[in-house]
């Protein structure tokens, strides 16, 4: 067959294509473009020609380098040859459209062949992807841009994920850090630091991803042997940027800053401290400040002389041409020192060794005066003054931690060498922070004074009382011939203090301690051990009740370790969200219907195993991390209250809360908690509290909970009998309900006190218009004899143990299905 006659055959075969399908190819989306074997086109559909701006049959009969450039032509010849070779391929190609603009496309495209396999043209299924290029680029460009702000900020600026794998760092880090970026990306940190270094940075950064909150910090980093203060920003980058979880680091070094910082102290703390005298003027002599020494010498304060002249000062003694000369030396060197005549704010006239220098800035211009001054008068007063400031404490005039510690000091040696015995007491002002936050620091000072004088008068003139800070006092009773004497100090202090009383803004306040007692030698025999034995002993007095004291004994070093350790563990606790919230069901007694539930707190130690409340609630009560744990359990117990009243089921739902809870700040973050909740009105919440909490900071508490009753919160007194059980407080904060305490429901049907006690307060309850429940039910029995008494509702193992939430509304979907 004859080459003409097979390229007619082809073109043939070409327009049957065409022919078949026209019609799908005209309701294609991408744009198809047939070339015959000289590439000059043959067939687009109307979406290829609207693509390049063209009509059909304006494409139809061109040659296909009619649509590119010189460099697009090269490469196109180059895909031909290709297409010759029978390779089917999908490539990026810019053509040019009729107005003169580019268009970028993906082209699949693929060879013709004939009959006889030879090359007939090709076929390409075309896609403009130009706002996919201009998205590229633009991306790019973003990228690039913000590659060279990261790489040329002075800040150093790293990536890094969950397994502590470096993902970014900037040139700044490279040049820190002596590396590059090739070298560093994909490694663990643990590749690149020391172990401990590693160690703190690992753990700095799972706080910030388990926390997801920006977090501000100091970071110390040995750096070629010199050791490095960067303040770091850290944060947390959104899910799905990367395979894992991503925080960002922005370090700023500030070790000069630091060692400025430190010399500015150091420099400020001389200034404070010395018993020089120092004044500072402006350039026109006024003054802007002065130290604690000058007030000291002269009497003036801080507030009586800024602004003013030094000539305040002048006593009369010198005449205009003393001070000519002294300014005309001063401009002439900088400089003056001399002896000179001054007057105190008493009038009292006053010799003092004056040096007056002029200080002056960078450009040589004169900036400020200093006059440093030695009251020669007085130097033996003042270092008295001193003394005194050193070794006793302003406030009470008692002996300070220094005095104590060198006088428990010399008696120590004494006792040792006399083999004698002598006795250290350890004080707490019990409820101080209390009467402080409600009667303010000054009437908390006044009250420490009171405190100091009535125990001096307790003790021999031997003995000393100091105070370490805050409301903290020791007494050293050297000499004792047994414990007894101790033991005889201490109760004559209880005493006392049970007896005195305490006027604060018209107030009555009754104020007691709790003491700890070590003795030497036999607890202890150096000063450390005796303190910490003590304090020791004072802990187990407070937790015995106000108003006790107690002697140091082996055993409690190991229960105050092990209470510092759970104490440890309750704070990781709350922070890697161990506790977790079960719910007891609260029956009708009547109907026995579900009408609430109480959260209680359990938490699920992963060395301790399961704890109760009965062993971590009273040392988070102890140590304030009731606070956040107390928070915790209302946020849980809100939002497991919302879910069921979203559901529609009709449920009342109790959570304790602590003392701390209510009084400030955080009484208002209770009624914030609320408010804010996903809850609806009214709240389907009760409050339950111990009579304590009302007793303290009482109208306070009575604000708050007014606030919230209004929402259709209810109130219950917990284990009521136990506390004060005041009626004028039950009338005052209209509580809705009291509960038996299960001390009294456990011998309730074989001790008659307890039967009573019950009966009482559910007689009490009924004339009060409150509603009663008893804890702790556990015997058909108890149920039984309570109903009789008249109780309103019951919770305990007879009807429930505690629950999961999905068990309770399985219970209460069970209880609805029965009822239907």
């Amino acid at each position: 067959m004859s080459k003409a006659k097979k390229q007619k055959q082809g073109e043939a075969t070409l327009k049957k294509i065409e022919k078949k399908y026209r019609n799908l190819l005209d309701s294609l989306v991408e744009g198809i473009w047939v070339i015959n074997k000289d590439s000059h086109t043959t067939l687009v559909n109307p979406q290829m020609s609207k693509m390049l701006g063209y009509q059909e049959d304006e494409m139809v009969g061109q040659h296909l380098f009619n649509f590119m450039d010189e460099q697009g032509i090269e490469l196109c010849k180059r895909n031909l040859e290709r297409r010759q070779q029978g390779i089917k391929e999908q490539h990026e190609f810019e053509f040019l459209r009729k107005d003169g603009s580019r268009i970028y496309t993906l082209m699949s495209t693929a060879p013709v062949f004939d009959e006889e396999g030879n090359f007939n043209g090709a076929i390409a299924s075309v896609k403009d992807i130009s706002e996919q290029k201009r998205m590229e680029q633009a991306v790019r460009i973003s990228q690039e841009t913000m590659t060279a702000v990261l790489d040329n900020a002075p800040a150093v600026i790293y990536l890094v994920d969950e397994e502590n794998r470096l993902q970014f760092v900037n040139r700044t880090w490279e040049q820190i850090f002596n590396t590059t970026k090739d070298a560093v990306i994909g490694k663990s940190i643990y590749n690149l630091f020391p172990k401990e270094v590693a160690d703190q940075f690992s753990e700095k950064n799972r706080r910030v991803i388990e926390k997801g909150e920006l977090v501000e910090e100091e970071e110390i980093v040995p750096l070629k042997d010199e050791i490095h203060t960067y303040i770091t920003q850290k944060f947390l980058l959104p899910d799905g940027l990367y395979p894992n979880r991503v925080l960002g680091g922005i370090s700023t070094d500030i070790t000069h800053q630091k060692k400025q910082e430190s010399e500015l102290r150091l420099a400020a703390s001389v200034i404070e401290s010395t018993t020089e005298g120092i004044m500072v003027t402006d350039p026109k002599l006024r003054i802007v400040s002065i130290n604690p020494a000058f007030t000291v010498v002269t009497g003036f304060t801080q507030e009586e002389v800024v602004g003013k002249k030094p000539s305040v000062l002048s006593s009369g003694k010198h005449d205009h041409d003393f001070y000519k000369q002294m300014w005309q030396e001063i401009k002439t060197t900088g400089r003056w020192s001399g002896e000179i005549w001054n007057r105190r704010k008493n009038g009292e006239v006053y010799p003092e060794w004056l040096n007056i220098m002029a200080i002056r800035n960078e450009q040589n211009k004169i900036t400020n005066y200093a006059g440093i001054f030695s009251d020669l008068e007085g130097q033996e007063q003042f270092r008295e003054r001193l003394h005194d400031l050193a070794y006793f404490d302003a406030l009470t005039g008692l002996p300070n931690r220094t005095l104590f510690n060198d006088r428990l000091s010399t008696l120590l040696a004494q006792a040792s060498r006399e083999e004698t015995q002598f006795a250290v007491l350890f004080l707490d002002l019990n409820r101080f922070k209390y009467i402080n936050d409600t009667f303010g620091h000054t009437a908390g000072d006044q009250l420490l004074k009171f405190v100091a004088k009535q125990l001096v008068n307790c003790v021999r003139d031997t003995d000393t009382v100091a105070r370490l800070g805050g409301d903290e006092f020791v007494i050293i009773l050297p000499n004792i011939h047994s414990a007894d004497s101790a033991a005889n100090i201490a109760t004559m202090i209880l005493e006392v203090f049970s007896t005195e009383e305490f006027i604060l803004d018209n107030h009555e306040v009754f104020i007691n301690f709790s003491i700890g007692i070590s003795i030497f030698p036999d607890n202890a025999e150096d000063i450390e051990s005796l303190l910490a034995s003590a304090d020791t002993a004072m802990y187990r007095a407070k937790k015995s009740g106000s108003a006790n004291y107690s002697f140091y004994t082996e055993d409690m070093s190991a229960q105050f370790r092990e209470r510092l350790l759970l104490e440890t563990d309750i704070r990781r606790g709350i922070e890697r969200n161990e506790f977790f919230l079960l719910y007891q069901p609260q029956y009708d007694i009547k109907s026995k219907q579900m009408i609430g539930c109480e959260a209680l707190a359990r938490w699920d130690h992963p060395q301790r195993g399961m704890v109760f409340p009965g062993e971590f609630i009273p040392v988070a009560e102890e140590t304030g991390l009731i606070l956040p744990l107390g928070e915790w359990i209302l946020d849980a117990a809100i939002s497991q209250a919302a879910k069921w009243q979203q559901e529609g089921k009709d449920l009342i739902l109790a959570v304790n809360i602590s003392a701390l809870q209510l009084q400030h700040p955080h009484i208002e973050r209770l009624l914030e908690s609320i408010i804010s909740s996903p809850l609806t009105e009214p709240y389907p919440i009760e409050l339950e509290f111990t009579e304590t909490v009302l007793m303290e900071n009482a109208d306070k508490v009575q604000g708050v909970l007014e606030q919230l009753g209004a929402l259709g919160v209810k109130f219950s007194i917990d284990d009521f009998g136990t506390g004060y059980s005041s009626l004028s407080y039950l009338k005052r904060f209209a509580v809705d309900k009291l509960k038996i305490d299960r001390s009294f429901v456990r011998d309730i049907t074989v001790d008659v006190n307890d039967s009573e006690i019950s009966s009482t307060i559910i007689a009490m309850g009924r004339n009060l218009n409150l509603r009663v429940i008893a804890e702790g039910v556990e015997t058909v029995e108890q149920y039984e004899l309570l109903k009789s008494q008249g109780c309103d509702e019951v919770q305990g193992f007879l009807f429930s143990k505690p629950m999961l939430p999905e068990e309770i509304s399985e219970l209460i979907d069970d209880c609805y299905s029965t009822n239907t």
